[in-house]
C-alpha cells in the first residue's frame, strides 16, 4: 500500500511539475503589437503596404511627392516630372506631366510597385517602378488611341 501511495504521489508531483512548466513558458508574442501584421516568434510579419518593426509605417509614403529626372523613350530623351500621391483605395496615383495623365499603381514590395495595364484618356499604360536609395526608376509602356507605341525608362529624384 505504501508503494502504491508513493507511486501516486510521484505521479501527481510529476504532473504538477509539467503543468507548472507549461504555464511558465512565455509567449514571445504576448507583448508585441504588430498593428496590421502578425507576430511570429516575437517578430512582426507585415502585410503590404505596411513595414517597420511593428508594421507601423505605410511603405507608400516613401514614394509620395514630386519626382524629376530624365526619361528616355526610344531614341528620344527629355526632362520629366512625375507626381505620386496615395489614393483612398490603397494604391499609388502617378501623374505624368508629359502625357498629362494620371494612372494607378500597386505596391509589390516595400520598395517596388507595378502599373497594371489600364486605359487613361485613350492611352493604355503599364509598367513598374522601384526605389533604390533616393532614386526612383520607372519603366512603362504605352499605346495611344492611334496605335502609336512607346517604351520609356526614367531615373528620378524626389524634389
Amino acid at each position: 500500500m505504501k508503494t502504491m501511495y508513493r507511486l501516486i504521489t510521484v505521479a501527481v508531483a510529476s504532473l504538477l511539475a509539467i503543468f507548472t512548466l507549461t504555464q511558465c513558458a512565455s509567449d514571445p508574442c504576448k507583448n508585441v503589437n504588430c498593428n496590421s501584421g502578425r507576430c511570429s516568434d516575437g517578430e512582426c510579419i507585415c502585410s503590404l503596404p505596411y513595414e517597420g518593426r511593428n508594421c507601423e509605417i505605410d511603405a507608400r509614403s516613401k514614394f509620395l511627392g514630386t519626382w524629376r529626372g530624365r526619361e528616355t523613350c526610344g531614341p528620344e530623351s527629355h526632362d520629366i516630372t512625375y507626381t505620386i500621391q496615395s489614393s483612398s483605395d490603397g494604391k499609388l496615383r502617378i501623374t505624368d506631366n508629359i502625357l498629362e495623365i494620371t494612372y494607378s499603381a500597386n505596391l509589390t514590395s516595400s520598395n517596388a510597385f507595378s502599373i497594371p495595364s489600364q486605359v487613361v484618356d485613350g492611352i493604355t499604360v503599364s509598367g513598374q517602378g522601384s526605389l533604390n536609395g533616393t532614386t526612383l526608376t520607372l519603366n512603362h509602356s504605352y499605346i495611344d488611341d492611334e496605335g502609336n507605341t512607346g517604351s520609356c525608362s526614367a531615373s528620378l529624384t524626389r524634389q
